[in-house]
Order: C-alpha cells, then sequence, then structure tokens
C-alpha cells in the first residue's frame, strides 16, 4: 500500500511538473499581423522587374502611418493615411479604414483584407463590368497562402503569410504575350505588417515591387 501511494505521489508530481514548464504559444491574430496603434508606420521603396528578373530601384518612396480611429455605424475603424503606389490619390490621402471582426480583417464596406487562419476558402470576390458593353473587364479573387520560404525585403527577413489575389481579364482586355490569369501577391509578416506587394499593369509582362524599408510599430 505505500508503495503504491509512493508511485501515485511520484506520478503526480511529474505530471504537474510537466504542467507548469509546458510553453504554450500565443496564437497570432490579425491585429499581429496588421499592428493597428494609432502612430504605427511603414515606408516602401518601388521596384521595377522585367521578365528576365532584371530590377530597378525607382525614385518613389511610400509611407503609410494609422493616424486615427473613426466609429463608424457603431464599429470602431482604424485609418490609415499616406501615400501607397496603385492606391493612393496623393500624399497623406486616406488608404484604409480596417477593423478586425471575427477572425477576419475587414474594411468599412465589410470586404476581407486579410484573414491571418482561412487558408481553404476565397475570401473575397470581386469581379468588374463595364456597363456600356456589358462585358467582364476582370476578376479578382483572394486566397490566403503560407509562404514556402522567407522574405527578404530591406527592412530584413521575415516569415510572412500571402494574402494573393489571382487576376483574370476577360475578352479583348487580355493582352497577347501577357500572363492570364495573374498572381499579385501581399505579403504580410507577424509583429510587423505588410512586408512586400506584388503589382503589374494589365499590359505589361513584368511586374513592379513595394517592399518595407523600416517600420515602427506599437
Amino acid at each position: 500500500m505505500k508503495k503504491a501511494l509512493s508511485v501515485f505521489f511520484i506520478c503526480c508530481l511529474v505530471l504537474s511538473c510537466s504542467k507548469k514548464d509546458e510553453v504554450v504559444e500565443p496564437t497570432p491574430s490579425n491585429v499581429d499581423f496588421t499592428p493597428m496603434s494609432v502612430g504605427n508606420y511603414w515606408v516602401y521603396g518601388n521596384f521595377r522587374i522585367d521578365t528576365l528578373g532584371n530590377e530597378n530601384q525607382l525614385p518613389r518612396i511610400d509611407s503609410v502611418s494609422i493616424t486615427g480611429k473613426e466609429i463608424i455605424r457603431s464599429k470602431t475603424y482604424y485609418v490609415f493615411k499616406g501615400s501607397y503606389y496603385f492606391t493612393s490619390a496623393g500624399e497623406n490621402s486616406i488608404l484604409w479604414k480596417l477593423r478586425d471582426s471575427s477572425g477576419y480583417l475587414v474594411d468599412t464596406n465589410g470586404r476581407i483584407q486579410f484573414a491571418h487562419n482561412n487558408f481553404s476558402d476565397s475570401l473575397d470576390v470581386y469581379c468588374l463590368v463595364n456597363p456600356r458593353q456589358n462585358d467582364t473587364v476582370y476578376c479578382h479573387a483572394y486566397q490566403l497562402q503560407k509562404s514556402v520560404y522567407p522574405i527578404t525585403v530591406p527592412a530584413g527577413t521575415f516569415n510572412a503569410l500571402n494574402y494573393q489575389r489571382l487576376i483574370t481579364l476577360y475578352g479583348h482586355y487580355a493582352r497577347p504575350n501577357v500572363p492570364n490569369p495573374r498572381e499579385w501577391d501581399t505579403f504580410y509578416a507577424n509583429g510587423v505588417g505588410r512586408i512586400l506587394e506584388t503589382t503589374f499593369y494589365a499590359s505589361q509582362p513584368g511586374h513592379n515591387e513595394i517592399r518595407l524599408l523600416r517600420y515602427r510599430v506599437n
């Protein structure tokens, strides 16, 4: 009986120590991949890459900062201002208003801008129709992808998730000798935010890259 009790207490001791020493990694959320705090900022450089992989840095420098919060339909959104290639109308434009909604990062129209843990669904599908000719110009389909290798930009090397946009052009909008559909990649790093985005013009086979130069997040 005494031997059995001794074994029981030793087992309890081992189990309690194991539980105590267990390290539980925190589960990241959307706001870890897009840190939302007033005063956060990101600075980006722009690069042009041709079909042979030759690249040239463009003179354009973009910067994005969170300048405040705004209540819209009783929900709190963070306001992103600045200049960003393919997005802004000029310096200090309002670029995005975003909030975390049940595991999805959404804009004021409810469109999903990122989701850190849904790799199976098309998270947003959008098609542009030419009303004059009543035909489809293009469709965008967004899906989250895991990056198979670390992403290196001037700000550092990061593991990242890719909120990938697959763009399909239709009819005469598709151009010969230009890939169709095409992938538009946007990489997000945990604790940093958007670190790299590939962009392109529909009529050109090469592409541009927006790379993070430096940042500050709280």
